[in-house]
Parts: C-alpha cells; structure tokens; sequence
C-alpha cells in the first residue's frame, strides 16, 4: 500500500555494481528470492558451465522506475485535487532494534511502515494492516506516540504514529513499492532514513508520549 504518511521524492536508484573480485552479488529473497538464472555452455571438455544472469537485477530496475513514475503521477493527481489525507505509521520495537522498510527510489528510501486509513477502517488496524503488508511482520499495538501534521503545497495529511510490538519476521512480499524490510538497531538507523522517521525513533528513546507536533 503507498505509504501516504510522508512523500518519498527522488529518482530511481541505481543497480548494484559488481565487487572488487568481479562477483555480482547475490539478492536477499525480500528483493524478489532468487538471485537469477544460470545459463549452461558446453566447455569442450565434457563440462558445463554456468554464467550468472542477472534476471532479477533486470526485474528491480524496472519495478523501480514503475513506482518512480507512479510515484510521480500521484504527486500530479494530489496537486490538483488538493486532498486531506488520514494515515498512520507503525514504530515497531523489538528490544533495542526497530523495523523500517525501503521503499524502490528516493534520496532517503528507509522509513517506518504504514500508510493511508481505509473507510469504516479504526487507526490502530490500519496500522497492523500496513506494518503487515509492507515487511509481513504481524504486530501488535501497544500505544500512541502521537499525532502529527505534515503540510506540503496543497496536501493536508495527518498522522498517527503507533507503538507496536513484532509477532514474527520481516517476510515482505513482492511489490512495486517496497524493497526490502529490515530490523535495525534503533540508536543506529541505516543511511538514507528519512527525516521524519528519525525525530519519531529520536521521540521514543526520549520516552515521549501523546505527542502532538508538526511531522
């Protein structure tokens, strides 16, 4: 589901280059399982041999541009319908790990999972139902960090940020819009998380609770 919290801007990122003794590398199974097909050649000498093709290296560049120019696309459609949108983010703590998910293109593609709240849809399910959906870890809520408000051009978007508990691993299923999901230490968030998922983790360590504070 788009995570309708925060805009993820950016252009498609780039393939992963081959390492310094020449070898592709190999892809975790939650950027889409195997890492690629093996194509056999004969060697003459009663032998085959197998060269890596890169199938699924091929396969993720093109979901990346799919969701880049989709992302795009929806930024256009906000620009002139002007919406109020209702969402929700799931700050999933597992001791002192927390999960974020990346999303295929942007400048800072980690973030916590969530998005937006279905009709007739209570916040805190919609917040399980988007933690699932994005890494495919079921969650259960334990609390409230706070409500949030997050303007941008003609777009209002209001948040709420659950604390919740993992029921199991990261399994993220195969999507135009999510990468990979990835428990993290929490007092050591990865590169390229984005702003709003570092005050809300930063939020958390400070022990605050019932925020209420621009996103």
């Amino acid at each position: 589901m788009p995570a309708w919290a925060e805009l993820v801007p950016g252009a498609p990122v780039t393939a992963r280059k081959a390492d310094h003794h020449g070898q592709r590398p190999q892809h975790a199974a939650n950027e889409g399982g195997t890492a690629g097909a093996r194509l056999s050649s004969f060697d003459g000498r009663g032998r085959f041999d197998s060269e890596y093709f890169p199938v699924q290296k091929l396969r993720n560049l093109i979901l990346t541009l799919l969701y880049w120019l989709a992302f795009q696309a929806r930024n256009v459609f906000w620009e002139i319908q002007r919406p109020t949108l209702i969402g929700v983010r799931a700050l999933v703590v597992r001791g002192d790990e927390v999960l974020l998910i990346r999303h295929r293109s942007g400048a800072k593609p980690w973030s916590l999972p969530g998005g937006g709240v279905e009709k007739h849809e209570r916040m805190a399910e919609a917040a399980r139902r988007e933690a699932f959906e994005e890494s495919g870890v079921p969650v259960r809520v334990e609390g409230v960090l706070g409500l949030y408000d997050a303007f941008r051009g003609t777009i209002s978007n209001y948040i709420a940020v659950f604390i919740c508990a993992p029921l199991g691993e990261p399994n993220p299923p195969q999507s135009l819009e999510i990468a990979e999901a990835r428990f993290f230490p929490i007092r050591a968030l990865p590169p390229g998380t984005d702003d709003g998922t570092q005050r809300r983790v930063a939020e958390f360590l400070e022990g605050a609770m019932g925020i209420t504070s621009l996103w």
